[in-house]
């Protein structure tokens, strides 16, 4: 698999993900809500002790989101802990944009981000392995782009829909399995996530109206067709805090 939409990490039988979202960073020198928050981060990882973060999008929200990248990832390599992130619609809100965002992500130690195939919409759609002793994945972590809502609607695209089901059926080829099973990290919740927890079908807490992406293009059946799509964890919504299943996949905030 190429490296412009693949890497990779060594998975063991406790392996723990811990899930990051909506930090909203503003201000560079911190000092404020922003050091809390990266103090409450550091105890949650020393407490869990994740073997992999991933983060659903929006890391920052300010005219200089280049400079709250740049100290969150220098934060993030003293973790030492690999992470993957997914763009949020506020990423390059009055900044400089993801162009210049994505090599910030690059220069740093433990950040997997992939800026993904050209051909592909948006910023950010590739999968991780979690690789076995003989580097075949037993699991694939897939991220994707939802899009900023201002030049782009929010949703997955048709093309990063065929992007998946290209790379499930390349990885199941490659490793003589009927399926990977498989985890999806983005930032807006599919159309799925709507009436879920009214039903109950979720349990956890709800303090706001599922903002979901605009139309469902049909990801959500997309990833039940072979199986292979175990859950979906997004962000967006920043007080739900709920899960619950739907067809046997679990969906997430």
């Amino acid at each position: 698999m190429g490296m412009k939409d693949y890497a990779a990490v060594t998975f063991h039988e406790d392996f723990k993900i811990m899930q990051l979202t909506d930090v909203h960073l503003v201000r560079t020198a911190m000092g404020g809500p922003e050091e809390k928050t990266l103090q409450l981060i550091s105890k949650l990882v020393e407490e869990e002790k994740p073997d992999f973060i991933a983060i659903t999008g929006d890391l920052a929200y300010t005219d200089t989101t280049n400079n709250c990248y740049a100290t969150f990832t220098r934060f993030m390599d003293k973790l030492g802990v690999p992470w993957g992130y997914a763009m949020g619609n506020h990423d390059d809100n009055d900044g400089p944009g993801y162009e210049v965002l994505e090599p910030i992500l690059y220069n740093t130690e433990f950040c997997l981000y992939r800026h993904g195939l050209a051909e592909v919409s948006g910023y950010g759609n590739y999968v991780i392995g979690l690789i076995d002793s003989e580097r075949k994945p037993l699991w694939l972590l897939y991220f994707l782009d939802t899009h900023d809502g201002r030049k782009d609607p929010l949703r997955l695209y048709p093309d990063q829909i065929d992007w998946y089901r290209n790379r499930r059926d390349r990885f199941a080829e490659e490793t003589g399995r009927d399926s990977v099973p498989a985890m999806f990290f983005f930032h807006v919740p599919l159309r799925e996530y709507l009436g879920m927890y009214e039903s109950g079908q979720a349990e956890g807490v709800m303090l706001e109206s599922v903002a979901a992406q605009d139309v469902n293009t049909g990801f959500f059946d997309a990833i039940k067709e072979k199986g292979d799509g175990k859950a979906v964890f997004v962000g967006h919504d920043h007080v739900n805090d709920w899960a619950g299943y739907k067809d046997g996949v679990l969906l997430a905030y």
